[in-house]
């Protein structure tokens, strides 16, 4: 079974009926885009799509996280060909530390 059909048929309705209030699909279809979803009258209404920025939960107080997407796509993605040059780790790392550090000023005591 696809992922996708897993992800938006079996696992909503099977979460809409067990009363999961809230459900993010993180899809690399749509440019690395997270779909977030609330809960309504016993479905999923969309509630907004995020490729950069900050996503914060509509359930959990003071939840919310950096999303890295334009990293990802930008020219100069470290994840691309990585296996193919092993230089680009030091890309990968220095990226990675990029979402970490936006993280950590999201989430600043």
């Amino acid at each position: 079974m696809a992922t996708e059909t897993n992800d938006r048929d079996i696992k909503f309705e099977d979460y809409a009926l067990h009363g999961v209030s809230e459900y993010w699909i993180i899809d690399p279809k749509k440019d690395e885009c997270i779909e977030q979803y609330i809960l309504r009258d016993e479905s999923y209404e969309s509630l907004v799509e995020v490729r950069s920025g900050v996503i914060a939960s509509q359930i959990i107080a003071s939840f919310e996280i950096p999303v890295c997407a334009d990293i990802l796509l930008s020219a100069d993605n470290p994840f691309q060909n990585i296996a193919a040059d092993p230089s680009h780790a030091a890309r990968l790392i220095a990226t990675l530390a990029e979402c970490q550090t936006a993280f950590d000023a999201v989430h600043q005591p």
